[in-house]
């Protein structure tokens, strides 16, 4: 007995059909995603323009480019770097310092402004007063 679909089967068949023969029209070379050429890669940079824009020093190949008594020198200049990395770190922690200690007196100052506001009894405290028991309810009804 032949197999027999039914017709909204029949369209899906063909229309898959018709899909896989389009996919057979893309072009079947190496290199080619969907039918399409991949992009050219870009032109790699110019090296030596990289390297003079960092400061890095020029020498033939093969060549040191600095002389070798600068080389030997080295490990002093190292070690002179460690000792100003650490009056640095010193000078900074310093300079921290000086700051909280400003902060700090600054904080004092405002506190002690507050501490004087809140003790001296002038007009203005009198008139709070007067406004407050002005608002307060008065015992007889009123």
């Amino acid at each position: 007995k032949p197999l027999r679909l039914r017709p909204a089967r029949c369209r899906e068949v063909r229309r898959l059909c018709a899909r896989d023969r389009a996919a057979m029209e893309f072009p079947l070379e190496e290199g080619y995603v969907y039918g399409q050429a991949p992009k050219e890669p870009s032109k790699p940079p110019d090296i030596h323009a990289v390297f003079e824009a960092v400061g890095v020093p020029k020498g033939k190949l093969g060549e040191l480019p600095y002389p070798k008594d600068w080389y030997d020198g080295a490990k002093e200049r190292a070690r002179l770097r460690a000792i100003e990395l650490e009056e640095l770190y010193a000078k900074k922690n310093d300079i921290r310092q000086e700051w909280v200690h400003l902060v700090l007196a600054d904080c004092e100052d405002q506190v002690d402004q507050v501490d004087r506001r809140l003790v001296e009894s002038g007009p203005v405290l009198g008139l709070a007063e007067l406004l407050a028991r002005a608002a307060a309810p008065q015992g007889d009804g009123r």
